[in-house]
């Protein structure tokens, strides 16, 4: 299936537009504070910061998907 320039030109600024959401929401995410008292398994804020970290992993990888789906539509752009 072939995907016209207008197409691809449409892909692009939508994936540009998530890539530049997600690098914004990761960037403005504040870390949980925890505090010496907090321990595993025990305090909620241990594991809100347990999560948050996992969440920022998510977020790259959504990142660096988005960047590679961005250059595949650039480069499938660039050949017709």
């Amino acid at each position: 299936m072939s995907t016209s320039k207008e197409e691809l030109f449409a892909l692009i600024v939508e994936t540009s537009s998530e890539l530049e959401s997600a690098r914004y929401t990761l960037d403005n995410t504040p870390c949980p504070r925890i505090s010496h008292s907090d321990i595993e398994d025990v305090s909620d804020a241990y594991q809100e910061r347990l999560e948050y970290y996992w969440w920022v992993d998510e977020q790259k990888g959504l990142i660096e998907s988005l960047e590679k789906e961005l250059a595949s539509y650039q480069s499938q752009l660039k050949s017709l």
